[in-house]
Parts: structure tokens; sequence; C-alpha cells
């Protein structure tokens, strides 16, 4: 995938999300976790690309699992969004 690639996936999938989960992206900013927040300046990137505020986890390894128990704990509230 290329950058311009993710950029537009980026975009894509903040314009198909709900407006409240778009309104709070909007507001708040997009943070980045995984091993691809980690690229030198990715962050900056993104956020130059998009117009949104990008910030990368404090551990953006950890915040991977730790994000898919959370969403596992919220899985009902979670199905409302499945096919977004």
């Amino acid at each position: 995938m290329t950058t311009q690639e993710f950029i537009d996936a980026i975009k894509s999938t903040v314009e198909k999300a709900p407006p409240e989960i778009a309104a709070d992206i909007a507001e708040n900013g997009m943070v980045l976790s995984g091993g691809g927040s980690l690229i030198e300046n990715f962050d900056k990137l993104i956020s130059m690309r998009t117009g949104m505020e990008v910030t990368v986890a404090e551990n953006p390894y950890e915040a991977v699992a730790i994000g898919t128990g959370k969403s596992l704990l919220n899985i009902e509230k979670l199905k409302r969004y499945a096919d977004v």
C-alpha cells in the first residue's frame, strides 16, 4: 500500500464513520497505535494530509491489545457499527 492509498483509506474511514464518531475524531484527533505508528514522522504526514490532529499512543504495541480487550468488553455496542 502506498502512502497516498493509506491516507485515502483514513479519509474514507472517517467519512463513513457515524456522525458522533467522526465529530469526536474531528474534535480530539486520532491516535496511532501498532508498529506502523512508529514510522518516523508518519503522524505528522497524516496530520498534514488530512488536516486532523494525530498523535502516537504512549505504548503503541500495548495499545492494540488493550484496545482490542476494551472492544470485546463493549462488543454489543460495537455491533451496531459493524457495517460501517
